[in-house]
């Protein structure tokens, strides 16, 4: 017998079952359609906002750490560190 046909009998072998997994509400498509609608609809005029706007609020209102950055560089009176904020895929 041939060495690979040996490892072809063990590939057979292997079986893997599909199982369903949790996803973080911060990947879930509809969680983000409706912040997105939210934050156009209370931050935007006439519910429009630029790419650069949304993505801003949309990295503002991720998390606490972030909103305590933006408002301590804001009592500073310092200029934002824009390199800190993310754009959201």
């Amino acid at each position: 017998m041939n060495i690979l046909d040996e490892a072809d009998k063990d590939i057979y072998k292997i079986t893997l079952i599909k199982r369903p997994i949790s996803i973080s509400t911060d990947y879930r498509p509809m969680y983000k359609i409706s912040l997105i609608l939210l934050v156009l609809r209370l931050n935007c005029i006439n519910s429009k906002g630029s790419l650069f706007k949304i993505h801003f609020i949309m990295w503002f209102i991720k998390n606490d750490k972030n909103m305590s950055s933006f408002y301590k560089n804001i009592d500073s009176k310092n200029i934002i560190n824009v390199t800190n904020w993310s754009i959201e895929p």
